[in-house]
């Protein structure tokens, strides 16, 4: 049952959350040859039905405080993506810039680092069922958003099921949905690179293989897996610290 499994196409990118998404985007131009970033300002008025952990943008009460007073579900960000050459390879660098976001959760609670990753892409009519089953195993939207009237993002809070990051799944609301979001601006590190030809192995990855997650419980952690993502067979290996193992 598709309803009973989180579905994974591919890894479409891992978000990656910063304070300076240019100056950590330069860093990938310079590791893996991401030389082209196209850049989208998710402001206030380009993004609609947000939320946060349950909460919707609502204008808070006066409570006659002084200073800045922020409304309760309003974010904003800048997101920048980038494709390695092989094409195979993919990041988004995501800079919070204003309100309480779960980018900016992470940042402050955890610092820099991976904040979700990106592998589905899910139809409207199958979305409810994905929704009611994972609220059903305890996991539930930690933020959403329409951007340009063109798709619905949500994150799954899966921090503590799978071990410190959301899922992420895109709803699509028009075919070309990728087309209907506006860039703008396109960061280029072309002319501002170099490495030696030593290190260009790195430029032409082909393919994240996996990610490493440290848990506390692998058993318990793997657990979780099998069951959100409808994978039963996992094979475990023991490094031990014998001489002639590790």
């Amino acid at each position: 049952d598709m309803a009973n499994r989180i579905p994974v196409d591919t890894l479409y990118y891992a978000t990656i959350v910063t304070k300076d998404a240019k100056a950590l985007a330069r860093n990938y131009a310079e590791f893996y040859g991401i030389n082209r970033w196209r850049v989208v300002n998710c402001t206030l008025e380009r993004l609609k039905n947000t939320t946060i952990h349950g909460r919707i943008r609502t204008q808070a009460p006066d409570l006659g405080l002084t200073g800045n007073n922020p409304v309760p579900g309003e974010y904003s960000f800048i997101a920048a993506t980038g494709v390695n050459e092989t094409g195979r390879v993919a990041f988004q660098i995501v800079q919070p810039t204003g309100g309480l976001s779960t980018f900016e959760e992470f940042l402050v609670t955890r610092g820099q680092g991976v904040h979700s990753l990106f592998m589905s892409i899910v139809d409207n009519g199958r979305f409810a069922g994905l929704k009611e089953w994972l609220r059903s195993e305890g996991v539930r939207v930690g933020q959403s958003f329409t951007l340009d009237d063109a798709a619905d993002f949500y994150y799954f809070d899966t921090r503590q099921a799978l071990g410190g990051f959301y899922i992420q799944v895109v709803v699509p609301r028009v075919p070309d949905w990728e087309a209907q979001i506006a860039v703008d601006e396109i960061w280029d590190f072309t002319n501002e690179v170099s490495r030696p030809a030593a290190v260009q192995a790195t430029t032409r990855v082909t393919g994240i293989t996996h990610f490493g997650v440290v848990v506390h419980d692998v058993v318990e952690r793997v657990e979780w897996y099998a069951r959100l993502f409808g994978q039963p067979l996992w094979r475990g290996m023991h490094w031990r610290t014998e001489p002639g193992w590790l």
